[in-house]
């Protein structure tokens, strides 16, 4: 192992920041879809929910810059662990990414026209024009990645945990030498 830190600063804060506002995310996907009857708290969560999918969706940008300038630490072993890493990583950047956008989409094309404010404050302008037909398409394909948004991120919780002796994990949530 070499004796550069692993990951930057910025690597680290950005990691257990969009891992608090994806979870947020999900919880409140689950609050407002299934748990939430009353419907000024059910609004008020749809609105927090879409606030959290653009700035995961901003997030994911900051880190894919990231990681392109980035020196990646050494892989792991045995390899296929090393390539089912890189798999899972992969996936949860492209489902980051996807997510929020089939979301955007979605309300976009929602017969309902509710206006979206990001924080109450800026408005998130329609990327498509309004289709019940894709609205529905849309609201089944955000659901359906959502869920698997969760299995990936039972796996890639799972494999860390795998590596807490090894210091892989540590090297996520501190500094520290490989």
């Amino acid at each position: 192992m070499s004796d550069r830190p692993r990951w930057s600063r910025a690597q680290r804060w950005s990691h257990q920041l969009s891992g608090a506002v994806i979870l947020a995310a999900l919880v409140s996907a689950i609050a407002m879809n299934r748990l939430v009857s009353d419907q000024g708290l059910r609004f008020t969560l749809y609105q927090v929910h879409k606030t959290l999918g653009i700035v995961a969706l901003v997030l994911v940008l900051w880190r894919i810059g990231l990681r392109w300038r980035a020196v990646l630490p050494e892989p792991i072993s045995p390899a296929w662990q090393n390539a089912l890493s890189i798999g899972t990583h992969r996936l949860l950047y492209g489902l980051i990414f996807v997510i929020p956008l089939t979301g955007w989409a979605l309300i976009s094309a929602s017969p309902l026209k509710i206006p979206t404010r990001i924080f109450g404050l800026l408005p998130l302008p329609d990327m498509l024009p309004t289709s019940l037909p894709l609205y529905l398409a849309l609201l089944k394909a955000h659901a359906w990645l959502g869920w698997a948004l969760g299995a990936v991120l039972v796996l890639h919780v799972s494999g860390a945990l795998a590596h807490i002796r090894d210091g892989t994990f540590a090297s996520i949530w501190r500094e520290g030498k490989g």
